[in-house]
């Protein structure tokens, strides 16, 4: 008996879905900050994580396209390319290293 193309549309969206929730749940983020200087580093994809030292705000990264990045600090979202300085949410953001399995972002 041959499964109609609409269910197998749902199955492989569905399958597609949890393949992205689990990619995302397996990234790693961690912050150090030391005299006002925070360094964000996102391991194996997107995430998000609570900087203490920029006033608990939330940096988020949410896309990498080649060496761009699309990011979001305290609520506000910017594309950043590798290397120029740019600002957001009050504070200078560059992203120092770009690659599809890391992203390290330098706020000052």
């Amino acid at each position: 008996m041959k499964m109609p193309v609409l269910k197998v549309r749902v199955v492989m969206a569905a399958v597609f879905a949890l393949g992205l929730l689990f990619s995302t749940a397996s990234s790693c983020t961690s912050a150090k900050c030391h005299n006002g200087e925070c360094t964000v580093t996102f391991e194996g994809g997107p995430g998000s994580t609570t900087v203490s030292g920029l006033d608990d705000a939330e940096v988020a990264l949410i896309a990498v396209e080649g060496d761009r990045v699309h990011v979001s600090i305290g609520g506000q979202q910017a594309e950043l390319t590798k290397g120029v300085l740019a600002r957001l949410a009050g504070k200078q953001v560059v992203a120092t290293e770009v690659t599809a399995e890391k992203v390290v972002l330098r706020i000052v």
